[in-house]
């Protein structure tokens, strides 16, 4: 949504928004998550035969951050409010530069804030912002946390 990118949050909740459920050993993707079943659940810990969600905890470099609140429906989009550039052209795999650095300079992470208004087909975050990592080697992914969804 916004961009080719890595994407984190800082409440894990936006990370709940989109974890898939991994329904065990009988489930559906348990070909896919063969490698990280053996390395969970070993030594006497069994999958507990319920939804588990998996979150990865990283740590993040972000460099030069890029600030929007959203972005509009141009190709490639701009920022919603001031109409700048984000990204270098429309498979948006690259920030722009950051105005007056010699030698030029990109932005390497696109910070998405909270927008509270509600815009239908708007490419904006309502809940928990976003940062999209443009550099993959800034980003160290230090463990997986395994949870379940309980209702209360």
């Amino acid at each position: 949504m916004f961009g080719a990118g890595c994407y984190f949050a800082e409440d894990v909740e936006k990370v709940d928004q989109y974890a898939r459920p991994d329904k065990g050993p009988e489930g559906p993707d348990h070909e896919k998550l063969a490698g990280l079943h053996a390395r969970l659940y070993k030594d006497g810990r069994t999958h507990p035969g319920e939804d588990v969600f998996y979150a990865f905890v990283a740590r993040v470099v972000c460099g030069a951050c890029l600030h929007t609140d959203g972005l509009d429906k141009s190709n490639p989009p701009r920022d919603d409010a001031s109409g700048q550039e984000i990204f270098v052209n429309a498979d948006m795999k690259q920030l722009v530069e950051i105005p007056g650095t010699t030698p030029p300079e990109r932005y390497q992470t696109l910070v998405v804030n909270v927008n509270k208004e509600f815009i239908k087909g708007e490419r904006r975050v309502y809940r928990n912002r976003e940062f999209v990592s443009f550099n993959r080697v800034a980003i160290y992914p230090e463990y997986v946390v395994a949870f379940l969804r309980k209702l209360t």
